[in-house]
Order: structure tokens, then C-alpha cells, then sequence
């Protein structure tokens, strides 16, 4: 039988104090206490948290403090996500994805389930990359499979000047897209010859995911990156091609 969690009181005091360790405790103790206003305003203040630790704990704790899809750890997490602070902004983003239903859940598709595609969407111009690349992972895990305007958010992202930001759209695209789709290997194929390693991986890995098996394209696609100097970049075309 599980432990009873600690004393609200208690959590909500260590959750202010000085010590790294101290605060990440507290909060994450903070989730076993369902459904209580308080805690869930507690564990939203350390979304903004100083450290990535707490920040990392809130999140985990607000998917645990209440339903998914639940109006007030949705809103709570919402209004963190205009911070000034990038890591909060990001931390919210993340956590956003963790709480809000996947498409056809029975809390999408309410004004405040709007509100979130619309703050999310917002994002993706952030002047911050780890924000951008925040919103384009948020937009896709909520998005309707083959969703139009995240598809073209994440082409979009294809050009963006940070590396992990274009992974994050490559990742998006082959999520998304329904299988055997031509026209989103040919729009992921110009970065097997990206300069961050990391991105052409994501290429070689997308287009084995999106293409049909036998696509001779895709093959000399993935044989074409066979060459790549770098360890990370797969050495030969999957077993799914």
C-alpha cells in the first residue's frame, strides 16, 4: 500500500526553500494531493522555478495533481506560458503536452483547449529556440493525424536557423503524415545534407518511417546518407525500407 503523501503544509513551505533537493521533493510530493487548489497553484509557481530539477518535478506533478484535460491545472499551466523567462515559458509548453488530451479526447475542443492551440501556436515565432522547438513538439503530440496547419508549422520550422529546432519539425512531420506520403520525403530529403549531424539523423530515421517498403526514392534517399562522416547517422538503410 503506497505511503500517504506529506502534509500539504509542509510540501507548500518546502516548496519556497533554499535548497535545490528540498524544493524538487516538495513539489513533486505536491501531486499527491488530487484535486487540491492549492497544490496545483504551488506546483505551477515552480514551473518558473529557478532550477531545471524543480521545474522538471512540477511538470511531473501536474500530470499527477488532477485529470488530464483538467480546467485547472490547464489553465494554471497556461498563463505560465507568456513568461518572461524562456525556461518557464518551455517548462510550460513541455507540460502542456503532458496534461492536455490527444486529439479526440473528451476536454479537446473547448474555449480553453483553444486557447492552448492558440498560446502554443503562438510560440513557434518565439525569439527563443528552445521555445519554438517547446511549441513544435506541444503542437504535434495534441495535433489530428495528417492536421494540415501543424504539418505546415513544421515545414515552416524546416528552415529555422537552430538545429534542434529543425529536428524537432522533421520528428513533427513524420508523426503527422500518413504513410507512403511522397511529398513529405521530398520535404525532409534536402536535410540529409543539413550541417548538424543530429538533424540528419532525424532525416534518415523520418523518411524510413514515412515511406512504404519497397520505395526505391526513399532507399537511394537513405543510401545517399550511408557516406555521412558522422557516428550518429545510421550506416546503412533500415530494415523497414
Amino acid at each position: 500500500e503506497p505511503a500517504p503523501p506529506r502534509p500539504k503544509e509542509e510540501l507548500l513551505r518546502d516548496a519556497k526553500h533554499h535548497d535545490v533537493p528540498v524544493r524538487r521533493k516538495a513539489v513533486k510530493g505536491l501531486g499527491k494531493h488530487r484535486d487540491d487548489d492549492e497544490a496545483i497553484q504551488a506546483i505551477a509557481v515552480a514551473l518558473g522555478d529557478e532550477d531545471v530539477a524543480v521545474q522538471l518535478a512540477a511538470q511531473y506533478a501536474m500530470a499527477k495533481v488532477a485529470d488530464t484535460g483538467d480546467e485547472r491545472t490547464v489553465r494554471a499551466t497556461l498563463d505560465r506560458v507568456g513568461s518572461t523567462c524562456e525556461w518557464t515559458r518551455i517548462a510550460a509548453l513541455a507540460t502542456l503536452a503532458d496534461i492536455t488530451g490527444a486529439f479526440g479526447h473528451a476536454t479537446r475542443g473547448g474555449a480553453l483547449d483553444l486557447e492552448v492551440d492558440t498560446a502554443v501556436a503562438g510560440r513557434l515565432e518565439d525569439e527563443d529556440w528552445g521555445v519554438r522547438r517547446a511549441a513544435m513538439d506541444t503542437l504535434a503530440q495534441r495535433a489530428q493525424h495528417d492536421c494540415a496547419e501543424t504539418i505546415a508549422a513544421a515545414r515552416k520550422l524546416l528552415e529555422d536557423q537552430m538545429g534542434t529546432v529543425r529536428e524537432s519539425a522533421i520528428k513533427a512531420i513524420a508523426s503527422l503524415v500518413p504513410t507512403g506520403s511522397r511529398e513529405a520525403i521530398d520535404w525532409v530529403a534536402p536535410r540529409l545534407d543539413d550541417w548538424h549531424e543530429s538533424v540528419r539523423r532525424a532525416a534518415v530515421v523520418a523518411i524510413a518511417k514515412v515511406a512504404e517498403r519497397g520505395d526505391q526514392h526513399a532507399i537511394e534517399l537513405e543510401k545517399s546518407a550511408c557516406d555521412d562522416r558522422s557516428w550518429i547517422v545510421p550506416k546503412a538503410p533500415p530494415d523497414s525500407l
